[in-house]
């Protein structure tokens, strides 16, 4: 799981970081807390600008969250869920339940869409993964056969291929749901996920967040 932790440990130029959380500990973790709603914002913002995740998906049901520091030397996390995101959540336009023809795929702001013309949407029991009650499916046999000698799924992503980018083309779990007297079944199709998207920026939200920490530690010093 894709994480930043801001630790006051990690403080710049600090000799004594026990002394500094001794003798100003909560003014410390108050900072803490503060570069890390920083890091959370900034987090939500370079990932909304990547990647088409409809508005409000990020924060709700903690598929990106945010721990705050509970006492003076906690650190607060900020972490993302795991989870693999329905392809429904980046199909293009209104398609009809079933319809024929295919549905358009974007999951990178930038680039084009792709045109999955075996795809459909199709309402589904659970609406955990999917968006409301809807995930995009494939008939078993159609994507077996657009998948054979690939390794990671159906290519729906266009743009460049730089780390979650590679993951984050359209794929299956290994299940399939069948009717009864159906020979093929149906496979419901996912992409990257908010913890994969949020991996791709880590290093650099971690760098980002820790020099906020360094700025807002460095005004307690000088009381700004």
């Amino acid at each position: 799981m894709a994480y930043v932790a801001i630790d006051a440990r990690n403080l710049k130029g600090t000799t004594s970081v026990a002394a500094l959380l001794r003798d100003r500990g909560k003014d410390v973790q108050r900072a803490v807390n503060e570069a890390g709603r920083f890091g959370f914002k900034i987090t939500a913002e370079k990932i909304s600008n990547e990647v088409r995740f409809p508005a409000g998906y990020l924060t709700s049901q903690d598929r990106l969250r945010f721990r705050q520091a509970y006492a003076p030397g906690d650190s607060a996390i900020i972490s993302a869920r795991r989870r693999a995101t329905s392809l429904a959540q980046f199909v293009k336009g209104h398609p009809g339940f079933g319809q024929r023809g295919g549905l358009a795929v974007q999951v990178l702001r930038r680039g084009g869409h792709a045109h999955m013309s075996k795809a459909f949407l199709m309402r589904t029991k659970s609406g955990g993964r999917g968006l409301g009650n809807v995930g995009v499916m494939m008939r078993e046999d159609a994507y077996a056969k657009l998948n054979k000698g690939r390794r990671s799924g159906i290519d729906a992503v266009h743009g460049n291929k730089r780390g979650y980018m590679e993951t984050g083309a359209a794929f299956s779990s290994k299940y399939a749901w069948r009717a009864r007297g159906e020979k093929s079944g149906l496979r419901p199709l996912y992409s990257v996920s908010v913890d994969q998207a949020f991996d791709s920026f880590r290093r650099q939200i971690s760098q980002e967040t820790q020099a906020d920490l360094d700025r807002r530690v460095s005004e307690i010093f000088s009381g700004a």
